[in-house]
């Protein structure tokens, strides 16, 4: 008698899902998108799954799949964001959901700093005839992130998108440290690469440290004491003299990144216009 029952409770509602009513699912659309935009982004997933499931005709499949990318991109999962923005191309009926759809990928690569990638899929864009413009206002973006101001200054002029941005990038392009210069002065006199990214202590322990094996070193070559010259030579001299200049190219790299965050969080507090 139960199973009998609990049959009939199945097609019963099997049946009422088939015939959900528009204005229920526009219902359930606007609340989903009530969470959305007021940034409980994981509440919004859940409701725009419970969309998809009830929308048996698929008439919001793309709206829904390219909320939950752009939901899951808001969280920082980007690689399930690239999953559901695929679906939402997959399905998507107009041009500009096409559009749309490939803008939101490019902006995930972007912000999941997958540079070549994102500047592959920029690449495929502009073979299907996308304007010129928009695919190098995005390429701007990808080299930005990627740390390549000067790319990223060239692509945005090309643009003509986003002319304010340009000597922002300008003015922390010029206050970025040389990674090559800063190896290039260690190689000629160790702690000279720290001094010049502004690791003024490191660099000074880094040149006495050198300067102090380099004597121990020539002492006992000149002692005659060929095989603890080459020792103390090959084993500590050496050693400092390879971490000095590994250091000096730590710092300016460490440097340059937290310059280039700086430029972000300018630009992600103060830019009006469209960013990833």
């Amino acid at each position: 008698m139960l199973n009998k029952i609990l049959t009939i409770l199945l097609l019963f509602s099997g049946s009422a899902m088939s015939q959900t009513p528009d204005s229920l699912l526009v219902e359930q659309k606007n609340y989903a998108d009530s969470l959305f935009t007021a940034g409980n982004f994981y509440q919004s997933i859940t409701e725009y799954k419970r969309l998809k499931f009830f929308d048996s005709d698929k008439t919001y499949e793309f709206y829904a799949d390219y909320k939950i990318g752009i939901a899951y991109k808001q969280g920082g999962f980007f690689n399930l964001s690239l999953k559901f923005l695929n679906k939402a191309l997959s399905s998507a009926r107009t041009d500009d959901e096409k559009l749309s759809a490939q803008i939101e990928i490019v902006k995930t690569l972007v912000l999941n700093r997958k540079t070549d990638k994102a500047l592959n899929y920029l690449d495929k864009m502009e073979t299907e005839n996308y304007d010129e413009k928009l695919i190098d206002y995005w390429r701007g973006w990808a080299h930005l992130f990627a740390g390549n101001l000067n790319l990223s200054r060239n692509y945005f002029e090309r643009s003509g998108k986003a002319n304010e941005i340009i000597p922002l990038i300008a003015s922390y392009a010029d206050s970025l440290y040389s990674v090559s210069t800063a190896k290039t002065l260690s190689y000629i006199l160790p702690g000279a690469g720290q001094f010049y990214t502004g690791e003024y202590f490191s660099g000074t322990m880094s040149f006495l440290w050198n300067a102090l094996w380099i004597y121990v070193t020539a002492n006992a070559l000149i002692d005659g004491r060929i095989i603890e010259g080459l020792l103390v030579g090959d084993l500590l001299w050496l050693r400092f003299y390879r971490g000095n200049i590994q250091n000096a190219e730590k710092f300016a790299n460490e440097k340059n990144v937290k310059l280039l965050n700086r430029l972000l969080e300018n630009l992600q507090n103060n830019f009006k216009g469209e960013k990833p």
